[in-house]
């Protein structure tokens, strides 16, 4: 009941993070260019730098063993979602992207450092690492032809991976003690950055959809039920089955139950697919989130043995 309510809390304030946004972007104050910068600041800085503060800790046995589970409890849940999402989806390239991947590096990682604390960031980064690399092939395959596909180098270059490779060095050499306390402090500033801003980027997100069309729209809703609920109650299941403890659950959890994450709209952009109806799966399913997300933990809470 204590986690639930947490998270009910936390979404609460990502709520009006989020509304915030929609304000700014509705009285002027910022523009669609002016939310791709914002955007890019994120995924370019702001979520590396809380890859990185989170890895930056002193590691024990059990922190490694602990680490290296729960990223490979993280490629098993992703590839569920993958095939759960590819089932329901087969013949809609748009909607079977969204479902498999969650808003894990916006509002996971911001969930976990809130319900766990700070060291448990530090396992929700085989989620974000593993589903950008996943994004980026899986868009290459299900939207892209011979001319459009992106250079493999590119993924190699991103930021998140960069900010990942960085961050196990400094975790495997006992980060927490190698960084400068200056350094650490900096890195550490920007990492609180991420929910505010990720938030209001998608307030900018939603106040740029046909509110009217985005709550009346069937498929949407069906969308989001796939990405919300189908996928992570069957997470949740298989998790239960795996006998690992209370927290790795907690943070796999959180990581696979977020809405539809925000990367859809950037790559919908990039291979000229349906960015308007990115831009509302991700709004409706982020505001469906505030209710979902306290729910499932809530509900799992009360299950014996999670």
């Amino acid at each position: 009941m204590e986690t639930a309510w947490i998270v009910l809390k936390q979404t609460g304030i990502m709520a009006l993070y989020m509304m915030a946004g929609f304000a700014l972007f509705r009285k002027g104050w910022i523009t669609k260019e002016g939310s791709k910068t914002l955007a890019n600041v994120l995924i370019r800085l702001i979520i590396p730098c809380s890859i990185l503060n989170g890895f930056c800790v002193a590691h024990t046995e059990e922190t490694l063993a602990r680490f290296f589970l729960i990223a490979l409890l993280t490629a098993g849940a992703l590839l569920v979602a993958m095939l759960l999402s590819w089932l329901v989806y087969r013949k809609k390239p748009m909607d079977q992207f969204a479902a498999a991947f969650p808003n894990c590096g916006f509002i996971g990682i911001p969930l976990v450092r809130a319900v766990l604390g700070e060291e448990y960031v530090l396992y929700a980064v085989p989620f974000v690492a593993l589903l950008n690399v996943l994004q980026f092939l899986y868009s290459n395959r299900l939207f892209a032809d011979v001319k459009t596909r992106r250079p493999v180098k590119e993924l190699l270059l991103h930021p998140i991976l960069i900010g990942t490779g960085i961050g196990l060095v400094l975790f495997l050499l006992n980060g927490a003690a190698v960084v400068p306390p200056f350094l650490s402090e900096a890195v550490r500033g920007i990492a609180w950055m991420n929910s505010p801003v990720a938030m209001i980027v998608l307030g900018v997100y939603l106040a740029q959809t046909d509110l009217k069309k985005l709550f009346l729209t069937p498929r949407l809703y069906a969308l989001s039920a796939v990405r919300l609920l189908l996928i992570p109650i069957v997470t949740a299941a298989l998790l239960l089955l795996t006998g690992v403890d209370h927290m790795s659950k907690t943070v796999i959890l959180l990581c696979g139950s977020a809405s539809i994450g925000a990367n859809i709209a950037v790559y919908a952009q990039l291979y000229d697919a349906d960015y308007a109806y990115a831009c509302q799966a991700v709004a409706l399913s982020t505001v469906l989130s505030i209710v979902t997300m306290p729910l499932l933990t809530l509900l799992t809470g009360l299950l014996p043995g999670f």
